[in-house]
């Protein structure tokens, strides 16, 4: 694999009482791309395949508790979602998706 990445996030917290809530977001631009000229070293025919990677990002949600005397510890749960814009070829069929 060979290539670059570039990106950003953007997220924001609040609190009411103990409570917090939060989420956050990044997307990326890459140039990532890597291939190899012998997949399938076990078929008949050895041919070259790769991918490119050209973008990816992620988006979270949390929700937390300020707990401890001074509310110093902060329990949380987080989840969310990634994607990724990903390219693969093979060049035994004329097609990549």
């Amino acid at each position: 694999m060979r290539g670059g990445l570039f990106g950003a996030s953007l997220g924001s917290n609040w609190q009411k009482g103990p409570w917090v809530y939060g989420q956050e977001g990044d997307l990326s631009w890459s140039d990532l791309r890597g291939s190899s000229n012998v997949c399938g070293p076990l078929m008949v025919t050895p041919h070259p395949c790769g991918t490119n990677l050209d973008a990816l990002g992620t988006f979270r949600g949390r929700i937390g508790y300020a707990a401890g005397a001074g509310g110093n510890w902060l329990l949380y749960a987080t989840g969310g979602l990634a994607v990724g814009n990903i390219h693969g070829w093979d060049a035994l069929t004329p097609s990549g998706d």
